[in-house]
């Protein structure tokens, strides 16, 4: 595969640098790294799909988006301390 150059601020290239080195890597190696595994908005929205479909298929026949809504709500609900029980 051919070499390309890609035009950043010094401050992220000098980032980049800490980063690879940290991980004994090149600047090259650790950007194809991330653009390998970050999933695309679509790749995200496919995902999210095929969970849907598996709880719906296992788990919650009519799950729907307000249990997203109050699953979502479950979950900041956590990160704040707020829930200390799930009855």
């Amino acid at each position: 595969m051919k070499d390309t150059t890609i035009k950043v601020p010094k401050e992220v290239r000098d980032r980049l640098a800490q980063l690879a080195a940290e991980r004994d890597t090149s600047i090259g190696e650790l950007i194809s790294e991330f653009a390998t595994t970050i999933a695309t908005r679509e790749e995200l929205a496919a995902r999210h799909e095929q969970a849907l479909a598996v709880i719906r298929k296992y788990f919650v026949p009519d799950f729907n988006e307000e249990d997203m809504a109050k699953g979502e709500q479950m979950w900041r609900d956590l990160e704040a301390g707020r829930l200390t029980s799930l009855r």
